[in-house]
């Protein structure tokens, strides 16, 4: 009975893992047919990671193409993909300016992560869990989907103050930009874009989006953050181009995460 049992549980947890990345591959599936959307009366578009994903509603006019884990050679290929695509018909852009775009993390190739992703999806075309890519997170996974299967919610509203200012310290190192980031192609890249599309002829602006206090809070702590806010306004004085800097205009009631907005937000 107790093996029975147990081997029920299993499968059940496998079952309802199996579920949860079926929903997360169907999101991002979604997202990827609709990041190329364009329609002839667009006129502005904005570019940029998860951080503008969250900050702007696609309307008519407006497509916000931001999108998580987008480094600034991704942001740069469908920027080009998509002038060439509306050609004449985009008069206005949003680019973000935020330091992480500098970090170690975002600077490493975009392309070889999503070969070697791939390769691990090749792996296994029958069960996600079984993927080499998702085999390390089972028991983070089992953790979750039965919390959220039982409605369990066991943190207490202290411990979630107190792990919100660790997980902002925790991004907070993740995202510092590397000290050489002035000399990368990854900044040459960036000012790349800015000569393209002044070239052909857009108004851009550059943006620093709201991140949480506690977030700013332990960025004020690494000189590289404010060093590539100094590149970036420095870069807009210097073409003529808008920047604002608005990581500090919002408290913490208005986000999800750290360094994301809150959606219903």
């Amino acid at each position: 009975t107790f093996l029975a049992s147990a081997f029920i549980l299993l499968i059940g947890t496998f079952a309802l893992i199996e579920r949860k990345l079926i929903k997360l591959e169907n999101e991002r599936n979604q997202i990827k047919s609709k990041q190329l959307f364009s329609t002839e009366e667009v006129e502005i578009l904005a570019f940029g990671d998860s951080r503008v994903q969250r900050s702007f509603i696609s309307s008519t006019k407006f497509n916000n193409l931001g999108r998580a884990g987008y480094n600034i050679d991704l942001i740069y290929n469908i920027i080009k993909f998509s002038i060439a695509k509306n050609k004449g018909k985009i008069k206005n852009l949003i680019l973000q300016a935020d330091p992480h775009m500098f970090s170690f993390y975002r600077i490493v190739n975009y392309d070889n992560s999503n070969k070697k992703t791939d390769i691990a999806n090749a792996g296994s075309k029958i069960f996600r869990f079984l993927e080499e890519n998702n085999r390390k997170y089972l028991i983070a996974y089992s953790k979750d989907v039965w919390r959220k299967f039982l409605r369990i919610n066991q943190i207490k509203t202290n411990q979630k103050k107190n792990d919100w200012d660790t997980k902002a310290k925790i991004r907070v190192q993740l995202h510092n930009p590397v000290d050489n980031f002035l000399s990368t192609n990854t900044h040459k890249k960036y000012i790349e874009i800015i000569q393209f599309l002044k070239k052909e002829k857009i108004n851009i602006c550059l943006i620093s989006f709201p991140v949480s206090p506690q977030y700013n809070k332990h960025a004020k702590r690494f000189k590289n953050y404010k060093k590539a806010k100094h590149f970036f306004k420095n870069l807009a004085l210097k073409t003529n181009i808008d920047y604002f800097d608005l990581s500090e205009i919002f408290d913490k009631a208005k986000f999800t995460d750290p360094d994301h907005i809150s959606t219903k937000f």
